[in-house]
C-alpha cells in the first residue's frame, strides 16, 4: 500500500501529462493554421500532426491509468484510515480497562490492609516477637 505521499506525487504526475497535452493540443492547433498557408509543409504538418495525435492519446490512457490508480490508492487510505480509527478505539477502551482494574487493585489492597489492622492482637501469627504479651 502507498503512502499519501506516493499518491501525491501521482497526482503530480497527472497534472505534468495533463499541461504537456494541453501544449500539444496547442502546438497542433497552431500547426493547423500553418498548414493552410503554405501546401508544400502540408505533409510534414500532417505527419506532425499524426505524431501529435499518437502522443495525445498515449498521455490520454497515461492520465486514465495514473487517475485510476490514484482512485484505487485513495480508498485503500480510507480504509487503513478507518482501520486505525477503530484500533486506535480499541486501545482507548484497554487503556479505561487497565485503569479499572488498577483502581480496583489499590481498592482491595487498601481493605486488605484496613482488615489487617482490625485484626485481634491474639490471631497474630507465632512467629512474631512476643512484645505484645509483656503488656
Amino acid at each position: 500500500m502507498e503512502s499519501r505521499e506516493a499518491i501525491s506525487r501521482r497526482l503530480v504526475r497527472v497534472n505534468q501529462l495533463n499541461r504537456q497535452l494541453a501544449e500539444l493540443r496547442r502546438a497542433k492547433d497552431e500547426d493547423v493554421g500553418y498548414s493552410r498557408g503554405d501546401c508544400a509543409k502540408g505533409e510534414l504538418l500532417r505527419l506532425r500532426d499524426s505524431a501529435i495525435k499518437i502522443l495525445e492519446e498515449r498521455f490520454t490512457k497515461q492520465i486514465r491509468v495514473l487517475e485510476y490508480q490514484l482512485g484505487d490508492e485513495q480508498n485503500l487510505l480510507e480504509i487503513r484510515d478507518r482501520e486505525l480509527d477503530s484500533l486506535m478505539g480499541k486501545v482507548r477502551e484497554l487503556i479505561q480497562e487497565r485503569a479499572d482494574l488498577a483502581s480496583e487493585r489499590e481498592k482491595s489492597d487498601r481493605l486488605l490492609q484496613e482488615a489487617l489492622r482490625e485484626k485481634p492482637r491474639c490471631c497474630m501469627p507465632m512467629n512474631r516477637p512476643l512484645a505484645w504479651w509483656k503488656r
